[in-house]
């Protein structure tokens, strides 16, 4: 992405984290990581965000130590023209 004005979204929590192994694996089709302890769910949520947010021309990303929880940020530009603070 540019440097041009983006709005930015994140969500933050207090779970096991993800090992740096997995960190790419979490955002691809049917990809789960290593420590989910979840026998539940798809591995398609992350996939489809990265997906939604890449057909807005932004981008998806995580910041996550393993024992220190997560953050899941995404990034979408403005419009050209539209008012920034």
């Amino acid at each position: 992405m540019t440097d041009q004005p983006c709005l930015r979204l994140w969500v933050r929590d207090g779970g096991v984290g993800i090992a740096p192994d997995d960190l790419q694996r979490i955002f691809e089709r049917f990809g789960r990581g290593k420590n989910s302890e979840r026998a539940m769910g798809s591995g398609l949520g992350l996939n489809i965000v990265a997906a939604i947010a890449e057909s807005h021309g932004g981008k998806v990303w995580v910041d996550s130590t393993p024992g220190s929880g997560s953050t899941f940020y995404i990034d979408i530009p403005l419009a050209e023209g539209a008012p920034t603070p």
